[in-house]
């Protein structure tokens, strides 16, 4: 028996049958004819894509980042981070996380902007732009835009991208690393309740053809990652789900901490791509590993732009690049540009591309010797090569750093060595 009133049942029946039409507009769900459905045992309406078992629309914007996915690249470095940000785009903002990611961006900005040598007013102009990272916003909110116009239900929703899972997965962090990063001792609660939810989403969105093994992995990572923090919230929500799938017998066993095949060392938390005993390889996480040595390339952007041919001189010397050697390179930019950008558009991705299996004509073209590339040939050492394009203010990004990096060798020293090869325009 219903208990709301005739104007609210409509109210919801209206909104059921917006939501059953834009699923089929967007090709989520077909309805096929009676004869057919009898024929194959199966209901008229019925998924169009392969869904996850527990796929869900809790989330209003679920059909859109199941859409979404489709402008990603399953082989691509970034897919599994990448999926991880389309997700979070849908999910209601931890504010006390993103307020913390925000002073601390604008903390660096801050320090940027005076090794630029911009005055106090034109800082306090810029630092009004600067806000938490939010990956993939450029990408998504254009697609949100044309997926309204076939799906008018969810014209009042926007995105929120940010950067919790991500963060956390390209930094190599566990729950209580973030906390103490951002001093969230406070709002502890908030962000568990996040990642729960990140990891629900997760499991109940990302389809089978996105769901790659490093994405499976990485999905895994978040659900035991909460339960060594706090088993129960999700063991409460699987609870739920076993009895909405009707097995009702497995819920006390569930409530109770028993799994079936399930890792309940509670209270030890790893970080994404450590081993058992809670260390990481330093290249084990791909995507930390790609950003520190990004990170690494950016130092020296940074240390050009504020003319700091010592400090530079120091870092490089064992590559060949004393202080004489940056003075000189140095000296051919400045004759050229006037500063070299370190804001957020200067760490942008695309301005620091990887190589991450260069044959030997790209090695050769970076500047390899021959007898490098033979040697590395003959052991099978695994390099990158890593490029990192200077911002200048005629944006011509014909500046680069090229640096070669040894796998092994930030194995070894557990950081990411980067060996320069050349500063100068780009060749050709």
């Amino acid at each position: 028996r219903a208990h709301e009133p005739e104007g609210q049942r409509r109210r919801h029946v209206r909104r059921a049958l917006e939501i059953y039409l834009s699923l089929r507009t967007a090709g989520v769900v077909t309805h096929v004819s009676s004869a057919q459905a009898a024929a194959d045992g199966r209901p008229r309406l019925r998924p169009a894509v392969d869904l996850p078992a527990d796929f869900a629309l809790n989330q209003p914007l679920a059909p859109f980042a199941l859409a979404a996915m489709d402008l990603l690249n399953v082989d691509a470095p970034e897919h599994t981070v990448d999926v991880v940000s389309i997700v979070e785009a849908t999910l209601d903002d931890p504010r006390p996380l993103l307020y913390a990611q925000q002073r601390a961006a604008r903390g660096e900005a801050i320090a940027a902007m005076k090794a630029e040598g911009m005055d106090y007013e034109e800082r306090m102009a810029a630092l009004e732009e600067v806000t938490w990272p939010q990956p993939l916003a450029e990408l998504l909110t254009p697609a949100l835009e044309m997926y309204k116009q076939a799906n008018p239900w969810i014209a009042e929703h926007e995105l929120a991208p940010k950067s919790v899972v991500r963060e956390m997965v390209e930094n190599a962090m566990t729950f209580s690393d973030l906390i103490s990063r951002y001093d969230l001792g406070r709002s502890e609660g908030v962000v568990l309740r996040y990642l729960t939810d990140a990891y629900r989403a997760l499991r109940q969105v990302v389809p089978e053809e996105h769901r790659t093994p490093e994405v499976t992995e990485l999905i895994d990572w978040l659900g035991a990652l909460v339960r060594a923090v706090d088993s129960s919230l999700l063991d409460e929500w699987e609870a739920l789900g076993q009895v909405q799938a009707g097995k009702a017998g497995e819920v006390a066993g569930l409530l109770d901490g028993d799994r079936p095949g399930a890792d309940d060392s509670s209270g030890v938390e790893r970080a994404f791509g450590a081993g058992e005993d809670g260390t990481v390889a330093f290249t084990r996480n791909r995507h930390a590993f790609r950003v520190a040595v990004r990170r690494e390339m950016f130092r020296r952007v940074e240390l050009m732009a504020r003319d700091d041919v010592e400090a530079l001189g120091r870092l490089d010397a064992s590559s060949g690049w004393g202080e004489d050697r940056w003075d000189e390179v140095l000296g051919r930019y400045w004759d050229e540009y006037d500063w070299i950008g370190t804001d957020t558009s200067a760490r942008a991705i695309s301005l620091a591309p990887l190589d991450e299996a260069p044959d030997e004509t790209a090695l050769a073209a970076a500047g390899v010797s021959e007898r490098l590339r033979d040697a590395l040939e003959a052991s099978g050492r695994q390099v990158w090569l890593a490029t990192q394009v200077l911002e200048d203010p005629d944006g011509d990004h014909d500046w680069r750093l090229t640096a070669l990096v040894d796998l092994a060798e930030c194995d070894r020293d557990e950081r990411a060595v980067v060996h320069l090869l050349s500063v100068g325009p780009q060749q050709g």
